[in-house]
């Protein structure tokens, strides 16, 4: 489906289901913006580098505080393969898709006096 199709069928139905928007706020036909730590733009999603810049340079624990006395900590092979398949994951682009409204969802929302968060499962 075309962007502007897209779009358009999205502010239908939000003006259909009585939900408004400021629109000062929202930018359009613009080159590309920022959108939940991604980069949304003509050639897909990609990644905002400044905001996984700590992610990607991420270093391994040379130590923790261990809550029992008598443990160890040791960081092994298999503790830096987590880390960097955790890492991997944490800095694509997939995270963010088009909505299917042919699939059946599910939304989350918790909101409180300073925050509000949604879950789209």
């Amino acid at each position: 489906m075309h962007h502007v199709a897209s779009m358009c069928l999205m502010l239908d139905t939000c003006e259909r289901y009585q939900i408004t928007f400021n629109l000062k706020k929202f930018l359009f036909c613009i080159p590309f913006g920022i959108f939940l730590g991604h980069v949304v733009c003509r050639q897909g999603l990609m990644v905002d580098l400044v905001k996984i810049a700590a992610i990607i340079n991420l270093e391994a624990p040379r130590s923790v505080k261990l809550l029992k006395k008598d443990a160890t900590f040791c960081w092994n092979e298999e503790c830096q393969k987590s880390l960097d398949v955790l890492k991997e994951k944490m800095v694509i682009a997939l995270i963010l898709v088009f909505l299917d409204w042919k699939k059946k969802f599910h939304v989350h929302v918790d909101v409180s006096c300073i925050g509000l968060r949604a879950i789209l499962k």
